[in-house]
């Protein structure tokens, strides 16, 4: 598979961020996915198929912040990915709509 790209600008630091999460991909069923890393302005997942660039999904995850769960939903862009064997992809999304209390999650996330 080709390997997806766009020149890198990133304007907030990535911090590692490990836990299940799901991505739907238009109209198909959720995926199993694993988060790599987050930041404000996106998250890498490993994903076990490829997803187009440019394509929007949802990333949906579950994480405890100060002893609370908390829900985190994100409409997102992939920007870029690349095959990292075993049919998996490391695969980048820019967050594009993330609400307020979303956002203070990727913030509790990061700091």
């Amino acid at each position: 598979m080709a390997e997806i790209s766009e020149p890198e600008a990133r304007v907030y630091p990535r911090k590692a961020f490990s836990c299940p999460a799901k991505l739907v991909v238009g109209e198909q069923a959720p995926l199993d996915v694993e988060t790599i890393d987050i930041s404000l302005g996106g998250a890498c997942l490993l994903v076990s198929r490829q997803v187009n660039y440019g394509e929007f999904c949802v990333i949906r995850f579950n994480t405890e912040i100060n002893g609370t769960t908390r829900a985190f939903t994100a409409v997102a862009k992939a920007v870029y990915g690349s095959a990292i064997g075993n049919g998996s992809f490391r695969i980048g999304f820019q967050f594009f709509r993330v609400d307020d209390a979303n956002i203070a999650i990727v913030q509790a996330l990061v700091a």
